[in-house]
């Protein structure tokens, strides 16, 4: 789902990426948006090189970071709205963007999980990094767990 739609989310830009195994990237710009919901918390973020950045219309006074935050933005408003059509309702924040800050993941963990796509020398990583409930029930509505005095809760 998500590597489809980030394909056709570049392609409404005028991009066609294809994927393309792991690689390295250099001088670029990151953005993550956080999801928050009772099934399950964490990031969905991009990474852009600057090749890319160049393919993209040029408009004035946009750079980079406001490219990255708007499309990381319009990647997790798709992805929001499948998981709502699996009765998931999460709630996106503000994208957030580093210039260049690579974020590392380590994709054996549940709930983290990455792509490439790539279009001629610009090149797309996308990622996502969730901490999901032990059972989220899709599509249920969850109780809460009560805690007794002096019990931690982590979020």
């Amino acid at each position: 789902m998500t590597e489809k739609a980030a394909i056709e989310l570049f392609g409404g830009w005028g991009l066609a990426l294809r994927p393309c195994g792991s690689t390295t990237m250099r001088k670029g710009v990151s953005a993550v948006v956080p999801l928050t919901g009772a099934c399950l918390h964490g990031v969905a973020g991009l990474e852009i090189n600057e090749a890319l950045v160049e393919l993209l219309p040029h408009l004035t006074g946009v750079g980079p970071r406001h490219w990255a935050k708007e499309l990381v933005n319009q990647l997790t408003g798709r992805l929001r709205n499948d998981l709502l059509s699996d009765g998931v309702d999460v709630d996106m924040g503000v994208p957030s963007s580093l210039h260049f800050g690579r974020v590392l993941l380590d994709v054996s963990h549940l709930g983290a999980a990455e792509f490439y796509l790539q279009c001629g020398d610009g090149l797309v990583r996308v990622f996502f990094d969730f901490d999901p409930l032990a059972d989220p029930g899709f599509g249920e509505a969850l109780e809460a767990t009560p805690l007794a005095e002096g019990q931690s809760l982590f979020f």
